[in-house]
């Protein structure tokens, strides 16, 4: 009788590895796989693809050099970073990449419109999840860059004033810390990102 018990509450690998199915679907509802030449084809419904859509439509990709700091790392600050009113998850993409799933805009404006974000002792860049993202063929045409502004008034120094003027350049990252304490006043230094595959401005 103990076995027959033991038998019945027994879970297989299989379930253990499955967990519980987000819903169940009927198997002849699914479509079937065609051939084009020699090559398999599937054609998925437009519903299916607006579920996978909207699932990463307020998402974040980022990519830290993993030889600085580890993934571990990674996921402690993310949590204080992703201190947001909804629900949010770290998903690791492979090729250094990672994405941080985010579940309402106003998180994502808030994280977009906040930064610089330090990882480690390395600013990183988030930019925002957009459909055509491959990490197997994602090129990085954006650049860190010490913008200087000679000759300013010491009343132009002050944060809001010099995070405007970079702005006008770029995605700001922060400024240089002999600015902020104004160790010299031969020039203010802000640092920016900008899009190498625009014009840069003069």
């Amino acid at each position: 009788m103990n076995m027959e018990k033991s038998a019945a509450n027994t879970v297989s690998f299989a379930d253990k590895v499955r967990g519980n199915q987000p819903h169940q679907i009927n198997i002849s509802d699914l479509l079937i796989l065609e051939m084009k030449g020699s090559m398999p084809s599937i054609r998925l419904t437009k519903q299916a693809i607006e579920r996978g859509r909207r699932y990463c439509q307020f998402s974040l990709i980022g990519r830290p050099d993993f030889n600085k700091i580890k993934l571990k790392e990674v996921k402690k600050i993310a949590l204080n970073l992703c201190k947001e009113k909804g629900d949010w998850k770290l998903v690791p993409l492979g090729k250094g990449f990672f994405m941080i799933r985010l579940v309402c805009e106003e998180d994502l404006r808030n994280i977009m419109g906040g930064g610089p974000w330090r990882f480690g002792d390395q600013i990183l860049c988030l930019s925002k999840w957009t459909l055509d993202f491959d990490r197997a063929i994602q090129r990085s045409f954006t650049a860190f860059v010490w913008i200087k502004f000679p000759k300013l008034g010491q009343q132009y120094w002050y944060y809001e004033i010099l995070m405007c003027m970079g702005r006008a350049l770029g995605s700001l990252m922060g400024e240089d810390k002999h600015t902020l304490n104004r160790d010299f006043s031969f020039y203010a230094s802000v640092l920016i990102e900008i899009n190498l595959a625009k014009p840069i401005p003069q």
